[in-house]
């Protein structure tokens, strides 16, 4: 199987965003199971955390990503165009954002933090 280089140009931020996702998850998972063994006496973790606690490592990690294109790093920056193809169709409201948005905070990962309603619901705040 062959792939021309437009595929393989645009499959670069897919790739990329699939490594971070895969990483930081199993992360997450690992980092809940010392959680509730060590510090919770095996005690449940609820979904709510774990999804807040998911879009909170997702948002610190691509935030990193925005701080490395700086230009302060020179050839180690990362490329803007990198950035975007990693956080295409994953932005909050992604259409409504100014062309530089990258350069902003608290944009990335198009999810809302949830909400207990008590009944074991999960809510968007």
């Amino acid at each position: 199987m062959t792939i021309n280089k437009s595929e393989k140009k645009s499959d670069v931020g897919t790739n990329r965003l699939y490594h971070i996702l895969t990483a930081k998850s199993a992360y997450l998972i690992w980092k809940l199971r010392c959680e509730c063994g060590i510090q919770r006496d095996n005690a449940a973790v609820t979904i709510n955390e774990i999804i807040n606690r998911w879009i909170n490592l997702m948002n610190v990690r691509l935030d990193l990503d925005r701080k490395l294109m700086n230009s302060k790093y020179r050839m180690k920056a990362i490329p803007n165009s990198l950035i975007k193809a990693t956080c295409k169709s994953v932005l909050r409201n992604e259409e409504a954002l100014p062309e530089n948005c990258i350069m902003h905070d608290r944009v990335l990962v198009g999810t809302d933090l949830q909400e207990d309603d008590g009944r074991g619901h999960h809510q968007p705040r």
